[in-house]
Parts: C-alpha cells; sequence; structure tokens
C-alpha cells in the first residue's frame, strides 16, 4: 500500500489528528498538504475515549514524528520522519467510491504496485 495511504489509514483509526493545509473543495477534499496535528488529535472524542495510558503513549510516539501527506488530482506524496530516519513515497492514486467521510480508492507507487483500499 501507498504510505501515504498507509498513513492516513493509521491516523483515522487512533482518532483523526491530520490538519490539512489546502483543501480541494467539494469534488475531491482531499487536495492538499496534511500533516499530523497533535493537537487536534487531543480533542477528537475517539482518541478521548481511550485509557489515559494509552493515550499518553500514542502522544509520545506522534510528537516525536513528522508526517505530510500531499494529494494533487491524481498523485500523492508522502513524508515521515521518525526516530531520524526520513523517508519519501510517491505515486498515483484514483477514488473508486466516496461515502460520507469514507473513501475507497487504488494507489499505485513507482514501482507499479498496486492496492486498494
Amino acid at each position: 500500500m501507498s504510505r501515504a495511504l498507509y498513513l492516513i489509514l493509521a491516523l483515522s483509526l487512533v482518532g483523526g489528528g491530520l490538519g490539512c493545509g489546502g483543501s480541494g473543495g467539494e469534488a475531491n477534499p482531499l487536495i492538499g498538504k496534511w500533516a499530523l496535528d497533535v493537537d487536534s488529535l487531543k480533542e477528537h472524542p475517539d482518541f478521548k475515549a481511550r485509557e489515559a495510558a494509552e493515550q499518553q503513549m500514542m502522544l509520545g510516539m506522534m510528537s516525536s514524528m513528522t508526517m505530510e501527506v500531499e494529494f494533487t488530482e491524481t498523485e500523492v506524496n508522502s513524508r515521515v520522519v521518525m526516530m531520524g530516519q526520513e523517508s519519501t513515497d510517491k505515486g498515483t492514486y484514483t477514488i473508486k467510491k466516496i461515502e460520507g467521510d469514507r473513501y475507497s480508492m487504488t494507489s499505485t507507487e513507482e514501482d507499479g504496485t498496486e492496492e486498494t483500499v
């Protein structure tokens, strides 16, 4: 799976925490630069519902990393810095279906690896 799509899925599982620096509007609201926003995560109801020890573990892990994802009309690029190691990933994506705030999409990495999420 494209690292960018993986990051979005992972962050949605921990209760949000993505902030947007741009918007594609109603046609494609994914377009823009997205980054891990630890302050927003702290206010998300799913995060607040977790036990204090789990919240602290998540905040400790996330506060020391940088996660950025940028969507254009057809491309998705990501940058992750964790424990001093930086990795980037580039690929393309196609939205297959949108139901409310749930997206089904296919991503294709530069090496041709394709996955639907």
